[in-house]
């Protein structure tokens, strides 16, 4: 199940944040407005590991402004 509350809150006050996404759709509970990284793996979150976090952490203390989607 989903729960897409804190990615709600952090895209409308512009905070800039990490989504993790698996099969579930982006368009749908994903960013709209705020900076981010949406980490997608459409084959199972288990295909994420803690080193595309850090890397997309550290991505976004860089650039604070951006916005991507990575398909792991």
């Amino acid at each position: 199940q989903t729960c897409a509350l804190p990615i709600y809150l952090a895209d409308f006050e512009r905070i800039p944040a990490v989504g993790l996404f698996g099969p579930t759709s982006t368009d749908e509970f994903g960013f709209t407005v705020g900076p981010n990284i949406t980490l997608k793996a459409n084959n199972g979150l288990q295909k994420l590991s803690e080193h595309h976090v850090v890397m997309a952490l550290e991505s976004l203390l860089d650039n604070p402004t951006q916005s991507e989607v990575w398909r792991v």
